[in-house]
């Protein structure tokens, strides 16, 4: 899942605001909003389909970009990172509300990102907005700045049997030394991390849970005979699997 992860990781790095631009007007026709909606989707799936040197062409040189998560890429660091996803992996990238502001010479694209991973029966996915600036170079579009963020799915809590938390209560872990601790307090389940943190996990159904106002999930895994073994904690992807040793 390695090579996955690294692909999955570059496909966030694109999107910047701009800062020290004037203020954006309404793009001049839908022809100029279709022109830059066309150049992203072919910008996209140069990434979906592994190549890399069309995929630079989007991006001036001077290109910046900072990703969901606060990191930060340039165009050589792109080059550097990129690599094409795994032959047995399938990909799929929806762009929807794409919008447009500017002038003919420089423009911010605005839209939401769909999309879906498979590898083999696993499955993962999640939704993305980015903001993307371009400027009109030698009659031809490219992206200079760029911004992404991750859009987090509305949880809802479920209202369920407080007595289920008691076959969670226990000492998980992923390594000796390295342990997550489920207790009970009343009706509420605490996680307790390995640095002292606790949190109240929320349930999503009997056996998924949240925190509030953080990404990811845990969730809990029962043997054949209803017997707890482990716990999954995702934030994307197959997540972290905990074994259950008390």
């Amino acid at each position: 899942m390695k090579s996955l992860s690294s692909f999955v990781g570059i496909l966030f790095f694109f999107s910047l605001a701009l800062a020290q631009a004037e203020p954006s007007k309404p793009a001049a026709s839908t022809n100029f909003e279709a022109e830059l909606k066309a150049i992203t989707r072919e910008m996209h799936d140069a990434l979906l389909s592994g190549d890399g040197d069309r995929l630079l062409t989007f991006f001036a040189d001077e290109f910046q970009g900072t990703g969901y998560n606060g990191s930060l890429i340039n165009k050589k660091q792109l080059l550097r990172t990129f690599r094409p996803p795994p032959p047995d992996t399938r990909i799929t990238r929806d762009i929807q509300d794409f919008k447009v502001s500017g002038s003919e010479e420089a423009a911010v694209a605005t839209y939401r990102v769909i999309e879906q991973v498979e590898v083999g029966a696993q499955r993962s996915g999640g939704e993305y907005l980015y903001t993307d600036t371009f400027f009109k170079k030698d009659g031809r579009w490219q992206i200079y700045l760029s911004n992404v963020t991750r859009i987090e799915p509305k949880r809802i809590i479920t209202k369920i049997d407080p007595a289920i938390y008691d076959a969670y209560v226990g000492r998980y872990a992923l390594v000796p030394g390295l342990v997550y601790t489920i207790t009970r307090k009343g009706d509420k389940l605490m996680g307790k991390a390995p640095d002292g943190t606790k949190v109240e996990l929320l349930p999503l159904n009997e056996t998924t849970f949240f925190v509030k106002d953080r990404p990811g999930e845990t969730t809990f895994v029962k043997d054949g005979n209803g017997k707890v073994t482990h716990l999954i904690i995702r934030t994307q992807g197959d997540g972290t699997k905990m074994r259950k040793i008390e």
